[in-house]
């Protein structure tokens, strides 16, 4: 199985292209941190590990315009490796997430929205998850909504 779920911030604007067909490419960093205390010194330590995804179709589109860099993001996804030739004639690897599903968690009116860009680019909203009702029988039933 290959899946991958990570949940980090961007750290820079989104970057979107468009293949042949007219469908969206869009490109993001992701910067995923883990921290911990040093057993040793008792120091705290954080570690940073950036993530880079692809997105594709109306999702890419979405990804371009509602998320800038800071923005908040849960990708779920694949991995995939590729390989590339350097200018100096090296043969490179890359690995990327491949995101099948993009979840905007930072609030519409985010304090990490460029000073140049739109005053506040709204993210869009995460799809509304159900809940179950509350197993509690105290309902008022004369309410009509």
């Amino acid at each position: 199985m290959n899946k991958v779920i990570i949940i980090g911030g961007l750290g820079k604007d989104p970057e979107i292209r468009y293949g042949t067909s007219g469908a969206g490419i869009c490109s993001l960093s992701v910067a995923t941190s883990t921290s911990w205390v040093d057993k040793a010194s008792g120091e705290r330590k954080k570690e940073t590990e950036w993530h880079n995804v692809t997105v594709f179709g109306k999702q890419a589109d979405l990804c371009a315009e509602h998320l800038v860099k800071g923005s908040k993001v849960a990708v779920e996804g694949r991995l995939k490796t590729e390989e590339f030739t350097d200018k100096t004639g090296n043969k490179q690897r890359t690995t990327k997430i491949i995101a099948d599903n993009i979840e905007f968690l930072s609030p519409k009116n985010q304090d990490s929205a460029p000073a140049n860009g739109p005053a506040a680019r709204p993210a869009a909203k995460a799809p509304a998850r159900q809940r179950p009702a509350p197993a509690s029988d105290d309902f008022d039933d004369s309410i009509p909504f």
